[in-house]
């Protein structure tokens, strides 16, 4: 699955991840924030640590278990796909 160039611009699903990112790495971020956005390192900037500690605060948040497909950083900082699997697959599979 290659990269989505369109940016999202709204989804119930932007909050929570905004929150995610506020929480986990105390980066002072908003739904409005990230739309329009199609990568979250235009946002935030995250180290390997960092971005590790945004997956399980996502497998938090949407009370999933991210596949191992999903941890890496290019499908995570990929906003529009991440979105897309947080309200497609994973929903899915959290029921």
């Amino acid at each position: 699955m290659g990269p989505v160039d369109r940016p999202v611009n709204s989804s119930p699903t932007l909050s929570r991840i905004a929150r995610v990112i506020a929480t986990e790495l105390g980066a002072n971020v908003t739904e409005a924030d990230l739309r329009g956005v199609t990568a979250l390192d235009q946002v935030v900037s995250m180290d390997s640590i960092g971005l590790l500690e945004f997956a399980l605060g996502l497998e938090r948040e949407f009370a999933i278990r991210l596949e191992p497909r999903c941890m890496d950083h290019k499908f995570l900082l990929d906003l529009p796909r991440l979105v897309d699997y947080l309200d497609g697959d994973a929903a899915v599979g959290a029921r």
